[in-house]
């Protein structure tokens, strides 16, 4: 999933500060704080629209799992294991 910036100036910024923190001069914390600053916020998605993207996706739950980040066991991401009713 590509980072979508505030603005095109705190995307240069973000990255050039994300270079500097890969070769160890800029410490995590100062990366997170760059992050907080340049990246636009992710928004909460209810359990029902995570099962309905995956879904659609067409791809296995371990997959769908492995490129949101999550865990392959998340019941929000499985109907099977979810009390969700569908």
């Amino acid at each position: 999933m590509p980072k979508k910036y505030k603005s095109e100036a705190l995307a240069a910024l973000h990255e050039s500060m994300s270079g500097l923190h890969d070769i160890g001069i800029i410490p995590a914390k100062t990366m997170r704080n760059f992050d907080e600053s340049c990246l636009t916020a992710v928004k909460a998605m209810p359990p029902e629209k995570i099962i309905e993207v995956r879904t659609k996706s067409g791809v296995s739950q371990a997959v769908f799992a492995k490129y949101t980040l999550g865990s392959p066991n998340c019941p929000h991401c499985n109907p099977s294991q979810s009390n969700l009713m569908l």
